[in-house]
Parts: C-alpha cells; sequence; structure tokens
C-alpha cells in the first residue's frame, strides 16, 4: 500500500534490502511497541533509491561541515 501511495505521487517505490530484513522486523516491533515511528520512518527513507539526494547528513557530518568544533 506505501509504494502504491509513493507511486501515485510520481515517487519512485521503496524496497527494504534482504540485508536490512531483520533491522527492519527489530524497528517494526518498536514501532508497533511504542507507537512512535520516527525511527521507522528514517529507516525506510533511507531504502528509498535516492536516499542520498534526499536526507540530510547524519548529525555528525552535519557538525563538520557547518565549520563548527565538537
Amino acid at each position: 500500500m506505501m509504494n502504491g501511495v509513493l507511486m501515485s505521487h510520481g515517487i519512485d517505490a521503496i524496497s527494504v534490502p534482504a540485508a536490512k530484513a531483520q533491522e527492519f522486523n527489530e524497528k517494526m516491533l518498536r514501532f508497533y511497541l511504542s507507537k512512535n515511528a520516527t525511527e521507522m520512518m528514517d529507516f525506510l527513507a533511507g531504502c528509498h533509491p535516492d536516499a542520498e539526494a534526499i536526507l540530510p547528513p547524519p548529525e555528525e557530518e552535519r557538525s563538520h561541515d557547518s565549520g563548527m568544533e565538537t
């Protein structure tokens, strides 16, 4: 259903690689228990074919790129 919604809006489908199946299952379990979708949405966005182009860099990369000392 999710991919149908994405594709109907001109966005490529998301496919979870087999190598990430265990991580997917663990995050889904935490999502079901906590009702907090943030971790799952971040994971799924990272599985999108254009993830590098559409997601901000990880926090540690942003602080280095901005010239801020950590």
